[in-house]
């Protein structure tokens, strides 16, 4: 919550666009989801699914160069776990981190 709540204090523009760009991308995710399970169609199930794809090669190649530079391999069953729990984690500890207030370090 701590790095979520200080996003808006980077001096560097493209380190705020990315902050908002992945928090952009996780809540649509769980928008998406939304709708899709409350007003199901097959056109927006196939839109889900790619953007859901989409999200996951990105990802997933992001986490992959990380990791091979720290010469560590990816466990895949974590990445598809993490995958699907990931979103509500960002926007949860993002809307929290914004609106919320807590201790950090007595």
């Amino acid at each position: 919550m701590r790095w979520a709540s200080k996003w808006e204090n980077y001096q560097l523009p493209h380190v705020q666009a990315i902050a908002l760009g992945i928090f952009a991308v996780n809540f649509i995710s769980i928008l998406f989801f939304i709708t899709l399970f409350f007003d199901f169609n097959f056109i927006k199930f196939i839109l889900f699914c790619t953007f859901q794809f989409i999200r996951m090669i990105i990802e997933y190649r992001f986490l992959h160069s990380i990791l091979y530079f720290l010469d560590k391999k990816l466990n895949l069953s974590a990445f598809l776990f993490l995958f699907i729990i990931y979103p509500f984690y960002v926007v949860f500890f993002g809307l929290g981190g914004r609106f919320l207030s807590y201790k950090w370090k007595k």
